[in-house]
């Protein structure tokens, strides 16, 4: 993941895993959160690019959009599972 300065720097985080991002947004906690669809992980990066990731429950399912929520969670697709979840920042 990477991020662009005011002035035009590129600085780059690794991902723990090295999955597959798909998606990103902004959380009320102010942390970044993506979606990893292989593995099937949701993750949170910090304003100093440090990661944490969460392994779903459905190892394949697919985990594809996030967006936040008006009750202040995360709210996500796994398409291949055919669900909708929810996690708490």
């Amino acid at each position: 993941m990477g991020r662009i300065d005011r002035n035009g720097a590129i600085r780059e985080f690794p991902v723990p895993t090295g999955g597959q991002l798909l998606y990103i947004t902004a959380g009320p906690d102010s942390n970044l959160w993506f979606t990893e669809n292989y593995p099937n992980k949701l993750g949170r990066m910090d304003v100093n690019g440090v990661a944490t990731e969460f392994q779903l429950p459905s190892l394949a399912g697919g985990v594809y959009h996030i967006v936040p929520g008006p009750d202040g969670n995360l709210w996500f697709t796994e398409v291949e599972a055919n669900k909708i979840g929810r996690i708490i920042p």
